[in-house]
């Protein structure tokens, strides 16, 4: 039985995986979710093609494994190219949401894990969590990481973890100038005022919001080299470059 064909042009992205189908040409939007009931990452995974009149097998491989906000700067770029501009400022904002949550999560939850297994408590201080981030706007978002930084707060075990969530204020305490530079020092501080500075999530407030703003191209371009540069710089600093699975499957006293 000769081997099921790959999609032909796959492109992977956050929410879909795509590409053409190798035996009739129609262009398939896997939904990750709705389609395919998985958002983990594709090695290999047999299924059909959405064209009616085809549904012929077809075969999903060379999925991407990239962080969430990689993978959400990387459609940025696609939206830039194609000139909208609009979808391109918010994705690249939201790709900073997402950083900022991923690295609370990783200081907070992901790397005192390996040293106090025990998965019940992780799930509950993952909703205790969620419950005090979920309606943090940007600003609040980026005082809360600098917050953590600065303090160096990276606890140990869960039980320090849940001290240090169950403090954490509805309004985060906002962050001085003077704090990062006393408190840091080198790439990190350099990095850190960075994302102090950055007024990013004004323009795509500004896309949002009733004035439905529609940004030039250069607006938007710098608004992307921005993201991209300040979110790997600082992915470098302070991750997270792994999943919940790497450090739960990781040995004791993991840094």
């Amino acid at each position: 039985m000769p081997p099921i064909p790959s999609l032909l042009e796959h492109r992977p992205t956050y929410e879909n995986f795509e590409g053409r189908c190798p035996h009739c040409g129609h262009w398939n939007i896997f939904n990750r979710v709705s389609d395919l009931k998985s958002a983990a990452p594709i090695a290999g995974r047999e299924t059909a093609c959405l064209n009616a009149g085809c549904r012929r097998p077809v075969w999903l491989t060379n999925d991407w494994i990239n962080s969430a906000f990689e993978m959400f700067l990387f459609e940025s770029q696609e939206f830039w190219q194609q000139k909208r501009y609009m979808l391109c400022v918010l994705t690249a904002v939201q790709a900073y949401e997402v950083f900022l949550a991923a690295v609370v999560r990783t200081w907070l939850l992901y790397r005192p894990f390996p040293n106090q297994r025990i998965l019940s408590k992780f799930n509950d201080l993952s909703l205790l969590l969620y419950g005090k981030m979920r309606k943090y706007p940007f600003v609040h978002m980026r005082n809360m990481v600098l917050r953590l930084v600065i303090e160096n707060r990276k606890p140990s075990s869960l039980d320090e973890a849940r001290t240090i969530i169950e403090s954490l204020p509805d309004k985060p305490l906002g962050v001085r100038r003077e704090e990062i530079l006393s408190q840091t020092a080198g790439r990190l501080q350099k990095n850190l005022l960075a994302l102090f500075d950055t007024k990013i999530h004004e323009k795509r407030n500004l896309v949002v919001h009733m004035h439905a703003y529609r940004p030039t191209r250069m607006v938007a371009g710098r608004v992307l080299v921005e993201a991209r540069t300040t979110l790997y710089r600082l992915k470098h600093d302070l991750g997270p470059d792994l999943d919940f699975e790497d450090y739960a499957n990781a040995p004791h006293g993991v840094p």
